[in-house]
């Protein structure tokens, strides 16, 4: 099996049993994160050690490196790495037909121009994907968001080694769900008014949707790097002791349940002037045929959705390990 993460160090599986099946809807979800061979620097710094990782890994290979470019903030901040430290990619944007992600298109372009790079465009009917094949891919990797599902369908247009700007850490607020709920009616968030904010854990999520992206991969027997920003305990490390994201943890931001909306603020620290200034999904314009999909894909596949949660000062003391005693 290829390394998906930097010796393999992220881990999930159920029951212990790493990278396998669920055997049945009752397994546990578990996961298993490596530790830090280093006190890692900056965030930045880690970020950009990823892409000379990945270099390593491509020559190794004899492959080239397909950056896929959504035009977010995330998968910005991957093609930076990499263009920042002249390291070759060739850049790869799906384009909906109809227009449907063409807000995000204009931010992907807005930024390639500055690169010298030709992107690669693969054109998508997600409508007419979302009939049929998708839940092709959803019965091979278990998948039940549709929107993930495209991006398999991309990572299977490439030749090289298809990375994703994704797997940033994702924390939350221990009292989350007393402040927030989704309302599968409305297919949303109802956020409650927050009257008191005490000091409580914060917990990292590692949501089993997610790793849809990993067993594909594993599935068809190719290289990837599905998770950018958890391919080293380092990179993964260097995030989580940000001072914005500790402040964040220490409650210093009242009324914050997680760091949606301040993770960029960690990102421009290191990476400024990121063109994407408003967070989008790409998929904005067909939401309500997404929801029928999802439905359809939660009733096939809904045992496929647990969630591992981490509190994070035990992720913490976990990637530092020997190097911080």
């Amino acid at each position: 099996m290829y390394n998906y993460t930097y010796k393999q160090h992220f881990k999930f599986g159920y029951d212990a049993d790493w990278f396998n099946p669920r055997w049945d809807k009752d397994s546990q979800w578990h996961v298993q994160y490596g530790q830090c061979e280093y006190r890692p620097t900056s965030f930045r710094d880690e970020v950009l050690r990823v892409a000379r990782l990945v270099e390593n890994e491509s020559f190794r290979l004899g492959l080239p490196i397909d950056v896929m470019f959504s035009g977010g903030s995330e998968s910005e901040m991957m093609l930076r790495s990499f263009t920042e430290q002249d390291i070759p990619v060739r850049v790869h944007i799906m384009r909906f037909k109809d227009g449907h992600n063409q807000h995000d298109i204009a931010s992907a372009e807005q930024f390639i121009q500055t690169t010298g790079i030709v992107p690669q465009y693969h054109e998508l009917d997600i409508l007419k994907f979302w009939e049929k094949e998708a839940f092709d891919y959803a019965e091979r990797a278990r998948c039940v968001s549709p929107q993930l599902l495209s991006t398999m369908w991309l990572m299977d247009q490439l030749d090289g080694i298809p990375c994703l700007g994704s797997a940033e850490c994702y924390l939350s607020y221990g009292d989350m769900a007393k402040y927030q709920y989704w309302d599968p009616e409305q297919g949303k968030l109802i956020r409650e008014e927050i009257k008191s904010y005490p000091k409580r854990p914060w917990f990292m999520h590692e949501r089993e949707k997610i790793a849809a992206w990993y067993r594909h991969a594993m599935l068809t027997d190719r290289p990837a790097v599905p998770g950018y920003f958890q391919y080293t305990p380092e990179v993964m490390l260097s995030f989580l002791e940000d001072p914005t994201t500790q402040s964040l943890v220490n409650c210093k931001m009242w009324g914050k349940l997680s760091n949606q909306s301040t993770k960029k603020q960690v990102y421009e620290t290191y990476f400024p002037n990121m063109v994407q200034q408003k967070k989008t999904t790409g998929f904005e314009s067909i939401m309500e045929q997404d929801a029928v999909i999802r439905r359809q894909l939660y009733s096939q596949w809904g045992s496929y959705s647990a969630e591992a949660l981490t509190e994070y000062a035990e992720l913490i003391k976990h990637l530092q390990g020997e190097h911080y005693e």
